[in-house]
């Protein structure tokens, strides 16, 4: 409701036709992800943390990740074991490989 109404005050549409456009919006939207992701929607069990930050409340925010983090392990894990790692630069060097970009041989986070 809210998001057809910006439409039709951003793009001075009446309606009917914001409506019409936020569905092909939303049909370009998902055929994005589709191609990026192999998925039109981003489901739950692909992210370890979901939160809603505010900036009002950033500091105890930033405490909600790190006591996750702790409790996690992450620490003591690591963030991914050697093969793992290998195993997703394959498998993003084949997806950039698709539009044509190569990039560096050896990609590492910064410590």
């Amino acid at each position: 409701m809210f998001a057809s109404a910006n439409l039709m005050l951003d793009s001075q549409l009446e309606r009917p036709a914001a409506r019409e456009r936020l569905l092909q919006l939303e049909a370009a939207d998902r055929a994005d992800r589709k191609a990026k992701f192999g998925k039109t929607r981003a489901t739950a069990d692909l992210f370890d943390l979901v939160a809603q930050c505010r900036i009002a409340h950033i500091r105890a925010d930033g405490r909600t990740v790190e006591t996750a983090v702790v409790s996690g392990g992450l620490k003591e894990r690591g963030y991914l074991s050697p093969a793992a790692e290998a195993q997703l630069q394959f498998q993003m060097r084949l997806k950039l490989a698709r539009f044509g970009i190569v990039p560096p041989s050896k990609i590492t986070l910064a410590e």
